[in-house]
């Protein structure tokens, strides 16, 4: 049998058909322990070489206690039974028990200095905690190690990424310089270690990494897309390991090649998040370039179209699409060409660029083409045919309702 360290691994034992009648009230009159084979003479601190098993429930008819094991340094381990008054039960016929964790592989190997490199982690019995398993990059000397952040986890995988901070890059650095030799540890709750057989792992350099050199952000003139592109020299990986993050939130990756990557804008928070709260990953982790990634780029609004374009005097509710509107942005109002007050009754923004607006009721409305405005800046349609920001109220009026009748009677 095996079980995970960490894990809360139900276990069920079944007793000989001619053991006396049991009832579930039975469980304090069971002592179940597992002690370790091969103890440990100093063991570390929180470590034991002997535990109980807790008895969680009692099958009477099946004569079966089921038991949930609550995780165990590794280690080969017996199983004893002891009854109240019967005294230790014959449990010749239980296999040993098996308590180990194992990295069995890991990719990417190897990651850029500066961090951020996304690892997957595939082995046997982790937990499904993140606080189970820490991951850690050591560096070859007590205490000196990077974080790997767990992302996901689950019994046979891990995924983490490695921190990124300037003091972590510096001890890296340092370390390196000093002749140590980089090895991934999975960690079994806090100080044990999961078996690996080779978990070495190789920091890039700085010069051989990806080197961002510009971004730019470009709306296409059909006003339903908005692409950042971001140039350089020495881009690796494909559109699965390439990532842009703006304000926390992952967009798109639309293709990558050697010295570009296209990426589709698909949710924002703020339009100022492009300016200062821009990330960019290859497969390798961070890239080089990263004060041309800080800064950012300016994004302005692209008003492109309303949907729909004829509305009843009784009030509509329309949605204008403005490319570059985070969720989080500050109202906008929506004015005719002749207006200076929204003509919306009420106005809010529903999701990335999508700003939705129910008109105010008996306001007739010509054909126009909409403005937006925020404060005392208006901003016209951007996209290359007006006529799809044109708005009006229909001639005939609002749309009549004929009757109404009750087809049941239901309470």
């Amino acid at each position: 049998m095996s079980a995970s360290p960490v894990l809360k691994t139900k276990l069920t034992i079944t007793l000989h058909p001619a053991f006396p009648e049991i009832t579930a009230e039975d469980k304090d009159n069971f002592v179940v322990m597992i002690t370790n084979k091969n103890p440990d003479p100093n063991p570390l601190y929180g470590a034991t070489n002997e535990a109980e098993i807790k008895i969680v429930n009692i099958l009477p008819d099946e004569k079966k206690l089921e038991l949930l094991f609550p995780g165990a340094w590794m280690g080969t381990y017996t199983i004893s039974v002891t009854h109240a008054t019967l005294g230790k039960l014959d449990t010749a016929n239980l296999s040993d028990f098996q308590v180990e964790a194992k990295v069995t592989s890991f990719t990417p190997n190897s990651g850029s200095i500066l961090g951020g490199t996304l690892i997957t982690i595939t082995g046997t019995n982790f937990g499904d905690d993140p606080q189970d398993n820490p991951v850690h990059i050591n560096l070859g000397e007590y205490a000196s190690h990077v974080k790997c952040l767990i992302i996901s986890t689950s019994a046979t995988k891990i995924t983490c990424r490695v921190e990124e901070s300037e003091f972590a890059q510096r001890r890296i650095q340092t370390r390196l310089e000093a002749g140590a030799n980089p090895e991934l540890v999975v960690f079994l709750k806090a100080s044990e270690e999961a078996k690996c057989d080779d978990c070495s792992y190789t920091f890039i350099e700085e010069s051989n990494l990806p080197t961002v050199t510009k971004i730019t952000s470009e709306f296409e003139a059909s006003g339903d897309k908005h692409v950042i592109k971001v140039k350089g020299t020495q881009f690796t990986g494909d559109s699965s390991s390439t990532e842009l993050y703006v304000g926390g939130l992952k967009q798109q990756t639309d293709s990558v090649s050697s010295t570009e990557a296209i990426f589709t804008i698909i949710d924002l928070k703020l339009n100022s998040d492009f300016k200062n709260k821009l990330k960019v990953y290859f497969g390798a982790g961070l890239p080089s370039g990263q004060a041309t990634v800080s800064s950012g780029v300016t994004v302005g609004r692209y008003f492109s179209k309303v949907t729909p374009n004829v509305g009843s005097i009784g009030g509509t509710t329309f949605t204008a699409t403005v490319l570059g509107l985070g969720r989080q942005d500050g109202s906008l109002g929506i004015m005719g060409l002749e207006q200076s007050e929204s003509i919306c009754q009420t106005a809010r923004i529903e999701t990335y660029s999508k700003l939705r607006c129910t008109t105010t009721k008996d306001a007739a409305i010509a054909k126009a083409a909409l403005r937006l405005k925020q404060g005392s800046t208006f901003q016209s349609c951007e996209n290359s045919d007006g006529s799809l920001c044109e708005y009006e109220t229909a001639a005939q009026g609002m749309p009549t309702v004929l009757s109404a009748t009750i087809s049941a009677d239901k309470t």
